[in-house]
């Protein structure tokens, strides 16, 4: 699974202990700086990240809701419908504005990263587990339907 973090450059650090904690469970982290590509502008290596994720998280930290970069990805994120995930610093809950307010996001303490941390990995597996369950369901109906799973001695 292919989740794109929007963050503000100024977040490195905070970045770095997300991807490490996703990379193992198989959850591809998609960031703007860890990726070079030759052929096209920063806006456009950002919008194909986004049209490759299958979910996106927003990192609505001090830095990320000063970034205008932030905000403009939060507008390609919903104007192509992808789902998403915001976190959120403790203490900027009331400057989500727009078409953000009102949506649940991980509360993140900077004192007490790991809540958050262990918040965004299970949210993302359980999300990960529906997408694969999701694949694998028609193709277990097509072969029930065609026989495959009697003849080759899987029953469901």
């Amino acid at each position: 699974m292919k989740i794109f973090i929007s963050h503000s450059s100024l977040d490195q650090e905070l970045i770095r202990k997300i991807k490490n904690t996703l990379e193992p469970y198989g959850i591809t982290p998609l960031i703007a700086e860890h990726n070079i590509d030759l052929e096209n502008s920063i806006t456009e290596k950002i919008e194909n990240m986004i049209k490759q994720c299958d979910v996106a998280l927003i990192l609505l930290t001090e830095n990320g809701f000063n970034s205008q970069f932030v905000q403009q990805e939060i507008g390609y994120i919903k104007s192509l419908n992808k789902s998403y995930l915001q976190l959120v610093q403790l203490g900027y809950e009331n400057k989500i504005k727009g078409f953000n307010y009102g949506k649940d996001y991980v509360p993140f303490d900077t004192t007490n990263q790991e809540y958050a941390l262990e918040k965004i990995k299970k949210t993302l597996l359980y999300v990960k587990f529906h997408h694969v369950v999701n694949e694998f369901i028609p193709l277990l109906l097509l072969m029930e339907l065609s026989g495959m799973s009697k003849s080759r001695g899987i029953w469901f």
